[in-house]
């Protein structure tokens, strides 16, 4: 009786300090995988953010709107750089996911398992958010350990595990609202059970958010709904189609349907990518309309095979493969149920979906699907054996998993401000850049702004090219459109691919009878910095 009473008076302060632990463990982590190997965004998407929220490069003033995010987490992250400046963003970043970590590893340790499995689990999922962070990854992570806290709840009974669950799920919306969704919606075979909706207690929590959500989603619907944002609205609609779900491709097989706009082939390649943003006069969001309209199903169906074959192909690359392998082997090892295998059905038909509508391989999409698909068997208290079995396996996909990324970021090299020392030619003139032939993600990293000092204006061709804050409506609404700054005698600075170029030079000719002059006059991190000009021959 003795000896029980002291291994429980053990295993009580051994409980006590769980969550300490799991803290301690995911700070040690992330802080130790910026040290050694110092974050990157993986997209754009975040370097834009940061700028948006703070006023920087394609950001003429700062905004909460965010656009890939909801307005709330716009104003915290607002917040935020009022606070600690440039980072703001990349501390709302870490934060979320240090908190999704550290929950995690806390539920998989109430749940039964030892320590050294949940430090092998958390080093596989979140070396890669922590060393290439993406708001996507962030959003996914954290919805997943909302569904964690929810399952302790229903083992505990706790109302404080089931507040922290809420706002995990509210806090996931915010940042990434359609994958919060759609790891909800994987991790439903999960939730709908009685010791869920049996209760009280979830009931009226389920409602508090839903109510929270709905609250945020009208309140970042009316941020957008103001005159200044019309033109945006109408355009980013119409545009979205042909940018992100194959539209554009389908159309330049198309010259019936594009040449009855008085569209030529350049311009329908324009229309394609980025070039829509370039030439304003191409994005009348009702003339696209018009010819999505009459491209009909085919945007949906064409090349409906290749993107699925797409999307399974993705899952080779070492980005998915080692917690894929992770999944996969717990699948197998830990207790097998109706619910996981559930879980699972819904993740593939999920992603063949994706690959049906035109969205295949978006890897960070698939991420924290996995991650739910890893974590979810070890809920169920796996034997000691087992953990150890997994443990050993886990703790190689994780070597395995680092090995890679850091090989990646070896060969992606840091740069210094001394490789933007060229921006000085352009003495104040906006830099266009079309696409993403400027390196945001190195200038704009995650915990530095190599601009500092330089007050760059980047009127950039992109998705936030016509949101009042930019750089481009500044420059539009003074005078100074791209079109006009291209013809005019001073020209105008660009960052551009060579096909690009040759693009607007064919715009050049077709539309105003003029030649494209293009000079190289510098680089900016190895790529070239130009002078261009459409010069008009005088009659």
């Amino acid at each position: 009786m003795l000896l029980e009473g002291k291994k429980q008076d053990r295993q009580t302060i051994g409980s006590r300090y769980n969550f300490p632990i799991a803290f301690a463990v995911n700070l040690i982590l992330g802080i130790g995988t910026c040290v050694f190997l110092p974050p990157a965004w993986e997209t754009n998407d975040d370097a834009a953010m940061a700028m948006i929220a703070n006023g920087r490069g394609l950001a003429a003033e700062p905004s909460s709107q965010l656009i890939f995010s909801n307005y709330i987490w716009g104003q915290a992250v607002r917040l935020l750089t009022a606070i600690f400046g440039y980072v703001g963003y990349s501390i709302g970043a870490f934060a979320s996911i240090t908190i999704s970590g550290t929950i995690i590893y806390y539920t998989l340790r109430k749940s039964g398992c030892m320590h050294i499995l949940c430090v092998s689990v958390v080093g596989l999922l979140l070396f890669r958010p922590w060393s290439v962070p993406q708001f996507t990854l962030t959003a996914g992570l954290t919805m997943v350990a909302s569904i964690c806290v929810l399952h302790l709840f229903c083992q505990r009974k706790r109302l404080y595990l089931l507040a922290a669950s809420c706002l995990l799920a509210y806090l996931s919306y915010i940042i990434r609202s359609q994958e919060a969704f759609l790891v909800l919606l994987v991790a439903l075979p999960f939730i709908l059970k009685g010791e869920i909706f049996g209760n009280r207690a979830t009931w009226i929590a389920a409602i508090v958010v839903g109510l929270a959500v709905l609250v945020s989603s009208v309140m970042d619907y009316m941020s957008y709904q103001t005159p200044q944002w019309q033109t945006f609205n109408e355009v980013n609609f119409a545009r979205a189609p042909y940018t992100d779900f194959g539209a554009g491709l389908m159309l330049r097989d198309r010259p019936d349907i594009y040449k009855a706009y008085g569209f030529s082939s350049n311009d329908a390649t324009l229309i394609t990518g980025w070039g829509l943003y370039a030439v304003p006069t191409l994005a009348n969001p009702i003339i696209l309309t018009e010819m999505l309209r009459k491209l009909g199903l085919v945007v949906f169906t064409g090349g409906a095979a290749q993107n699925v074959m797409l999307a399974i192909n993705a899952f080779k690359h070492p980005y998915l493969l080692y917690p894929l392998a992770a999944a996969l082997l717990l699948l197998v090892l830990c207790r097998l149920s109706w619910r996981m295998i559930a879980s699972w059905a819904i993740c593939i038909a999920t992603i063949i979906l994706l690959a049906l509508l035109g969205r295949p391989a978006i890897m960070r999409v698939y991420y924290p699907l996995l991650v739910l698909l890893t974590v979810a068997p070890l809920l169920s208290r796996p034997s000691a054996f087992r953990q150890y079995l997994v443990s050993s396996i886990v703790i190689y996909c994780l070597l395995a998993n680092a090995a890679h990324i850091s090989a990646v970021a070896s060969r992606s090299t840091l740069i210094q401000k001394d490789a933007l020392f060229d921006l000085n030619l352009l003495n104040g003139a906006p830099l266009y850049v079309w696409g993403d032939q400027f390196p945001f993600q190195k200038v704009y990293g995650p915990t530095r702004d190599l601009t500092n000092g330089l007050d760059l204006k980047i009127y950039g061709f992109g998705v936030f090219t016509p949101a009042p804050f930019s750089v481009a409506a500044e420059e539009v609404a003074g005078g100074r459109s791209f079109e006009q700054q291209l013809r005019s005698s001073q020209g105008l600075f660009m960052m551009a691919s060579s096909q690009d170029l040759r693009t607007l030079g064919s715009y050049c000719k077709e539309h105003f009878v003029g030649n494209l002059d293009v000079q190289d006059i510098g680089k900016i991190a190895d790529s070239p910095l130009r002078k261009v000009q459409c010069v008009i021959p005088t009659p």
